[in-house]
């Protein structure tokens, strides 16, 4: 049995509850290109005694989603991201691959709408950790 995953096992769902407010959690199957980055701010804690140089520890981790919707105004999931985005409301969000991966509460920094004229139309969306009673965590 193989132990890699492919991209298009992933899953990604949102609830409009919040990760901590109960609600159900419902799939995106509108979602295509998604991707997480979860990285570490740095803080200097350079002195003399690090013989010139830059000592570095980790500080906050930031976690960032984004992924790709069809246009498509009749789905349930573009139009719960659609109406967060321009109410900058928090959502609760989940990317798993397709049994574990990161959540968080967020809003949504990001609806961009491309129309190219050879392809359909698509949304770009990007949703950052918003501030919560419910930290980020890993699911599950």
């Amino acid at each position: 049995m193989p132990t890699y995953k492919l991209g298009s096992e992933g899953k990604a769902y949102y609830n409009s509850s919040g990760i901590g407010g109960g609600g159900s959690w419902v799939e995106m199957t509108n979602f295509r290109n998604g991707s997480f980055d979860l990285s570490a701010e740095s803080a200097d804690l350079s002195t003399r005694a690090t013989g010139g140089f830059k000592a570095l520890v980790p500080a906050q981790l930031v976690l960032k989603f984004s992924w790709e919707m069809v246009v498509d105004s009749a789905d349930a999931a573009y139009a719960a991201i659609r109406a967060a985005a321009f109410a900058r409301s928090t959502l609760g969000l989940r990317f798993l691959d397709p049994s574990e991966g990161p959540q968080a509460d967020v809003f949504i920094s990001k609806f961009e709408r491309n129309e190219d004229l050879t392809e359909g139309m698509k949304v770009s969306v990007e949703a950052e950790v918003v501030y919560s009673s419910t930290p980020p965590s890993w699911y599950p």
